[in-house]
């Protein structure tokens, strides 16, 4: 976290389009606020509740403060690295959160959250975290119905991600991803090298792509 804060701190491009404060001359404290708001919930992948930007505000203002006494950086630069360090140490950031809440129908059971669901409906696809175009359609009720849940699916299908968490999935199914590292005996296998193995992984990689985006095929016919 500590590295991660500091990159951010050194090249704010990405702070600054997300939270735009950060790129004042000379912002005030108010900026921790956006930034525990916005760059929180793109983190946590939820809004944070009132407390929690609280408690995150807390935070920076402890570390400008030991800046302030120790003579060390910019304040409001401190501040904003150990309130990034904070966010990126979360449980909420860390893990996939996934409590739900009670069922209506069947209160023995419990359904996940809008926010919940497209955390997983968002990794499953494509193997990161929500982005904020998705996270701003989940706060309309985008997957607060079925419907909603097979468009938001079908839109994070059609995207670059979504082939490549694929692509490492046939990797790790067909162990496709290993035929480099493969011992072969060179005087029974003479052309076997690394290139020829790439090959290979290609050439199982490609059909899987033709198969699954281009011609929606059977399943059998990857048998």
């Amino acid at each position: 976290p500590s590295t991660a804060a500091a990159a951010a701190i050194a090249d704010p491009t990405h702070l600054v389009a997300i939270a735009p404060c950060v790129g004042d001359d000379d912002p005030d404290d108010g900026c921790w606020v956006d930034v525990a708001r916005d760059v929180g919930l793109l983190a946590w992948r939820r809004p944070l509740e009132s407390a929690e930007i609280e408690r995150l505000v807390a935070v920076a203002e402890a570390g400008a403060a030991w800046s302030l006494d120790e003579g060390v950086g910019v304040p409001f630069e401190q501040g904003l690295k150990y309130e990034i360090m904070a966010m990126l140490q979360s449980p909420h950031f860390l893990y996939l959160v996934e409590v739900g809440s009670p069922d209506p129908e069947d209160p023995s059971r419990r359904v996940l959250g809008s926010y919940e669901l497209a955390s997983r409906i968002s990794f499953f696809i494509q193997g990161r975290s929500p982005g904020r175009a998705f996270l701003q359609d989940v706060a309309l009720g985008l997957l607060d119905t079925p419907d909603g849940v097979r468009q938001a699916t079908r839109e994070l299908l059609q995207s670059q991600n979504a082939g490549a968490k694929l692509d490492a999935f046939w990797g790790e199914l067909f162990f496709v991803d290993d035929l480099a590292n493969l011992s072969k005996d060179p005087e029974a296998f003479p052309e076997f090298d690394a290139a020829l193995a790439a090959s290979m992984r290609e050439e199982t990689l490609r059909f899987m792509r033709d198969l699954v985006w281009k011609r929606d095929a059977d399943v059998r016919e990857m048998f």
